[in-house]
């Protein structure tokens, strides 16, 4: 008898747990579909409540930033320097000097503006206050526009390494190394450089029947590569030079160099710094021979040869 009201209140046991569990599996879904309902009613009327923007036609301007620098330079000169605010060899006079001298400015302050995305178009608008010698005239550094790989207008020629250009405290620089700032158009990519720049020959005639010409753009090819202590870059540049006389006859001359540079990790803290460049008609990019007018060392007229491009070498090398 115990067994058959064992197995009847065991089997009412069951049912009962079976209808309880299909009850609350009922109430679950139920409560689930019934917050569904609410939450769709929420997303309603938030989405009637919210303020239908217009879409705006007002152009999106690009990011402006000003950047420079405020430099005073003090120079002192236990002896004839030739310029007070510059140490450019070539004007050092000769013989023995003893005058002493001290100099203060601030010509080495600059000043720029730069619209657009680094990553996208951009234009770039710098200048600094070494416009002339014995003033404080603007000279313009930097104008170009620039739009990925590709760049248009006034700069630092493409034959320059910036990275291997030696740090120096005199704003001048060393008078061996690859220095100029060029008008040009080039396409820079990850190790290849292409460039045409503004030929801008400097030749010597020592009868002053001529003047310099030029009838192609410097064509410059450069390969940076990078190592895991520094890097080394090749460059060439490929010139014609020229001349025009007063009858108006022109005469020319082809003229080709090359750079070879690098920067070198030798430990924590020291790095060389190297530079050597050789060629024919080389000295219009060279930081201390360009920029004589009539005494240009690009190329002579020779008497009896007429025009013949000048050869140039250079070379340096900074540990710091």
């Amino acid at each position: 008898m115990s067994r058959v009201r064992t197995t009847i209140w065991t089997t009412a046991f069951s049912t009962s747990a079976l209808v309880s569990a299909g009850l609350c599996a009922d109430t679950t879904e139920a409560e689930i579909r019934r917050l569904q309902q609410e939450l769709n009613q929420l997303k309603a009327s938030l989405s009637q409540d919210a303020p239908t923007r217009p879409r705006s036609n007002d152009p999106q301007w690009p990011s402006f930033a000003v950047f420079g620098k405020v430099s005073v330079d003090a120079i002192y000169d236990d002896k004839n320097a030739g310029l007070n605010d510059l140490l450019i060899p070539s004007t050092i006079p000769a013989g023995d000097t003893h005058q002493q001298n001290v100099e203060l400015h601030g010509k080495n302050s600059q000043l720029g503006v730069r619209i657009g995305e680094g990553g996208g178009a951009q234009a770039v608008f710098a200048m600094d206050l070494f416009g002339s010698v014995d003033g404080y005239e603007l000279r313009v550094r930097d104008f170009y526009f620039e739009y990925g790989a590709l760049r248009a207008g006034y700069g630092y020629t493409a034959l320059l390494d910036g990275t291997a250009w030696p740090l120096t405290l005199d704003s001048q620089g060393p008078n061996s190394a690859i220095f100029a700032r060029q008008t040009g158009v080039r396409w820079q990519g990850e190790h290849l450089t292409l460039a045409l720049e503004d030929p801008n020959p400097e030749v010597y005639d020592p009868e002053n029947l001529s003047s310099a010409s030029g009838r192609r753009p410097d064509v410059i090819a450069a390969w940076t590569q990078s190592h895991g202590r520094g890097h080394g870059r090749v460059g060439l540049v490929h010139r014609e030079i020229g001349v025009e006389f007063a009858d108006g006859d022109q005469q020319f001359a082809s003229a080709t160099g090359g750079v070879v540079s690098g920067t070198l990790a030798l430990g924590g803290t020291v790095t060389l710094l190297a530079s050597a460049s050789y060629g024919e008609a080389m000295a219009h990019y060279y930081n201390d021979l360009s920029g004589f007018g009539d005494g240009g060392m690009d190329g002579y007229v020779f008497a009896d040869r007429g025009l013949e491009p000048l050869l140039a070498q250079g070379e340096g090398r900074q540990r710091f």
